[in-house]
């Protein structure tokens, strides 16, 4: 029986956050509706995809983002709480590579729209 899974990603541990991606693809590919959500600081990752030392990541990442798996990236962590002091903020990547803004909670990603479609929460 297919189920609706969504992994809501707080990390910003590589090796979490590939395997994240590697059992989306896999839940997806066995038929289940599958979507990815960055929060937290998960939101860093989108400034590692130029990183020649996180190329894992990178391809699970552009293979997940491939088949639609990426349901986008929480804006205000994006914009600001998760990013460091000196560096790219995650809101400039995460807008370079297409994904989409997501505020519905007080400028946080909100789950409503995903459990009102009867998604699962799965965390990372």
């Amino acid at each position: 029986m297919p189920r609706k899974l969504l992994f809501v990603c707080f990390t910003d541990d590589s090796c979490r956050l590939i395997h994240a991606m590697w059992w989306a693809k896999e839940a997806h590919e066995a038929g289940h509706e599958v979507k990815i959500l960055l929060e937290g600081l998960s939101t860093r990752c989108v400034t590692w995809l130029s990183n020649p030392e996180l190329q894992d990541f990178s391809e699970a990442f552009n293979e997940a983002k491939k088949l639609g798996l990426l349901a986008g990236v929480c804006q205000a962590a994006a914009s600001g709480c998760a990013g460091e002091a000196g560096k790219e903020k995650p809101i400039e990547a995460a807008k370079a590579h297409g994904l989409e803004m997501k505020n519905s909670l007080k400028g946080h990603a909100g789950l409503a729209e995903f459990l009102n479609k009867g998604f699962e929460v799965i965390t990372f």
